[in-house]
């Protein structure tokens, strides 16, 4: 027995009716509607990262630059040599201070909060950063870095996402 090719009335054609076309349609149609619902927070959820990496960075420095310094002479970056006369603050780890410094979006100082010539709001800044200490914390002898990196800058302190960090520095 031989095996013929199925065979179809006269006139009949080969394809999708177009009821399959509109369920395969609603199917795409809810399938890419969802992953545009997607969009925004992947989007969001990538700006958010970027800057928490971001302010890891710009805690580090500061970290190594009061580490790397004398106890006595502590120096924070608040600028590059090429745009503030004076690109550094000097600061005494056996001393409490808390210090406000701007950054921009690629993790280098603008200027700090009590520099004369930087205005509070500065465009260029992206990240807020605030630099405390704290001597004799948590033991007598050593002293408390903290560095609390908030992002945007020009917000509002209500609407901005804080990180803090914390280390020990021995003076």
């Amino acid at each position: 027995m031989n095996a013929s090719p199925q065979s179809f009335p006269q006139g009949a054609e080969r394809g999708f009716s177009l009821v399959e076309i509109m369920i395969a349609l609603g199917i795409f149609s809810f399938a890419a509607v969802a992953i545009l619902g997607l969009l925004p927070l992947a989007l969001h959820l990538a700006r958010e990262s970027q800057n928490e990496t971001r302010a890891a960075h710009i805690a580090n420095q500061i970290f190594s630059d009061l580490r790397s310094s004398p106890p006595s002479l502590a120096l924070i970056a608040v600028g590059s040599p090429v745009s503030l006369p004076a690109s550094f603050l000097q600061r005494n780890l056996a001393t409490a201070w808390t210090e406000a410094v701007y950054y921009d979006v690629d993790g280098r100082p603008v200027g700090a909060a009590s520099h004369p010539s930087l205005a509070a709001k500065n465009p260029e800044a992206a990240f807020v950063v605030s630099i405390s200490t704290a001597p004799d914390q948590p033991v007598i002898g050593l002293t408390q870095a903290q560095v609390d990196v908030a992002a945007p800058a020009q917000a509002t302190s209500a609407r901005r996402t804080t990180n803090t960090f914390l280390t020990i520095l021995e003076p």
